[in-house]
């Protein structure tokens, strides 16, 4: 398993350093459900450390002491889970936690904060719904996969998938209830990879095939009983760990040897594709060093450019 590369360290500092007044919301991971990434409010000035308070046990030996949840913040709030299996909830201006919530197991998910619940997954495979005032569980879902990246809430459903499992599961976001579930084939889902992006009524993930390498692009038609395909697209080079974004009725993804993509989510075809970075850089062994992934983090979209 791939840790190096998304050590956040012992404390979790916030550089708050503009007033909150005005700013918009960070409700969950990549932003919003398209995953652009992107917001309209300004940076920090400055490197200055507004705050901080250590979540987790210090810093020590193997993975087991990283820390990999981001924080959504909404209303003045911030939300973050822990590896020691508490999601945390902070007023904006830093101090003591205003709640606490322990969980069933190591949280690695990034909470998302819609309409006053919050929705993290745990390690063990449990999917929670919390009172976001409160921190009072209100619903709790079990799968059969290692949960390790945030949800994508959108149209009233909870769209999540999990690690090593070829699985993508849409529940309602009120009480919990099962709307469908798929099964990609081939698939495992790797990191982010397993973090479908939501828009136009579609929900499109990507999922790997193990050991060739091909990766498949999937849209799901997100108002379906079951889960319908609206279309699949394959690559023949290396898997994905990267969450797929949409704008401006645009897929824009990746996978692990270079390869950007440029598909129309209308129907899946090809807009253009282009290798950031030449090379195959799989893994060389478990638990041995790993090669430099060229692309392995998030893609921004703003405006028609993709980042």
């Amino acid at each position: 398993m791939r840790r190096t590369d998304v050590v956040m360290g012992i404390t979790f500092l916030l550089m708050l350093l503009v007033a909150f007044a005005g700013a918009s919301d960070w409700p969950q991971l990549y932003h919003d459900p398209s995953h652009t990434s992107c917001t309209q409010d300004e940076g920090p000035a400055t490197d200055s450390l507004a705050w901080s308070y250590q979540i987790g046990p210090a810093l020590g030996g193997g993975w087991d002491f990283i820390h990999i949840s981001s924080p959504a913040v909404v209303g003045g709030k911030v939300y973050v889970g822990s590896i020691d299996g508490n999601v945390y909830c902070f007023n904006h201006t830093g101090g003591a936690p205003l709640w606490v919530k322990q969980l069933s197991d190591t949280i690695f998910s990034s909470p998302a904060v819609v309409n006053g619940k919050v929705y993290v997954g745990t390690w063990d495979g449990n999917m929670y719904c919390l009172d976001a005032n409160t921190g009072d569980s209100l619903w709790r879902f079990p799968c059969y996969g290692l949960i390790e990246t945030g949800p994508t809430v959108e149209y009233g459903r909870v769209f999540f998938g999990a690690w090593y499992q070829n699985h993508i599961w849409c529940l309602d976001a009120n009480s919990g209830a099962l709307l469908w579930e798929s099964t990609p084939d081939p698939g495992y889902m790797y990191g982010h990879g397993g973090l479908p992006a939501v828009s136009d009524s579609l929900a499109i993930v990507g999922a790997s095939e193990y050991p060739t390498g091909n990766t498949k692009f999937y849209a799901y038609r997100v108002f379906s009983s079951t889960p319908d395909e609206e279309w699949v697209y394959t690559t023949t080079t290396e898997q994905t760990h990267q969450a797929p974004s949409i704008d401006n009725g645009k897929v824009y993804t990746s996978v692990d040897d270079g390869w950007l993509y440029c598909l129309r989510a209308a129907d899946g075809v090809l807009a253009w594709r282009f290798r950031a970075a030449p090379g195959n850089l799989r893994h060389v062994g478990y638990g041995q060093v790993e090669s430099v992934w060229p692309v392995h983090g998030s893609v921004l979209v703003q405006d028609g450019v993709m980042y």
